[in-house]
């Protein structure tokens, strides 16, 4: 089968934890995982708090069986009371196109930086150390971390809360900018191909545990 999800910038994790309980089901040996986004087309190109910050990108990855330990954990929230924090206010059934909403430019991304940036630092905080609870692994025994890479800022915040050096995070964002589902198969493929994660290490995503 293939099908599409949508799940904007944690669209990678929902499609791996879609993948992995395929493969564990037993009725798939291998699922092709890819995330693609085209922000460019959303982003109103008047607006520098949105433009400079969003690319475009793609990035795949097989999930398949094999000897390692798998997946260890994971941890997925969703809060859909701060959704005025980054959205499209136009185009969708609550608010159907028009030609003044197009005149209005609601088909645009909108956002407010300094809310998500509170947010985001709070919940992925407790994500990951909810998904290392359950994993029974502690900040020490993360080789890397691989953020979804919204913003230097948040990823360097919340590797100092759990002891993370500089040189444990993978960081791409100042090359291709945030590109949403993308970011974190992107900075995966780059980081393996500079040969700083080889198989059989512990990987460490926003949500989950790999190893």
């Amino acid at each position: 089968p293939a099908f599409d999800i949508s799940a904007a910038c944690s669209g990678f994790i929902y499609g791996l934890e879609i993948a992995r309980s395929m493969v564990e089901s037993g009725r798939y040996n291998n699922v092709l995982l890819i995330a693609a986004e085209k922000l460019s087309g959303i982003i109103d190109w008047t607006d520098r708090n949105t433009f400079v910050l969003l690319g475009d990108g793609a990035g795949a990855a097989i999930i398949g069986r094999g000897n390692s330990d798998g997946i260890l954990s994971t941890a997925i929230f969703f809060d859909g009371s701060v959704r005025d924090m980054l959205f499209q206010p136009a185009g969708g059934s609550a608010m159907p196109a028009t030609e003044e909403t197009v005149k209005n430019r609601m088909h645009f991304l909108k956002t407010d930086g300094k809310e998500i940036y509170k947010h985001a630092i709070t919940k992925m905080t407790h994500a990951l150390q909810e998904a290392m609870d359950m994993a029974k692994i502690t900040p020490k025994d993360v080789d890397f971390v691989i953020f979804h890479q919204a913003n230097k800022r948040i990823i360097e915040s919340i590797a100092k809360k759990f002891g993370w050096p500089d040189e444990k995070n993978i960081i791409n964002i100042q090359k291709y900018g945030n590109t949403s589902a993308a970011t974190i198969p992107i900075a995966l493929a780059e980081a393996m191909g500079q040969g700083r994660i080889k198989k059989k290490i512990l990987w460490h995503y926003p949500l989950l545990a790999l190893a």
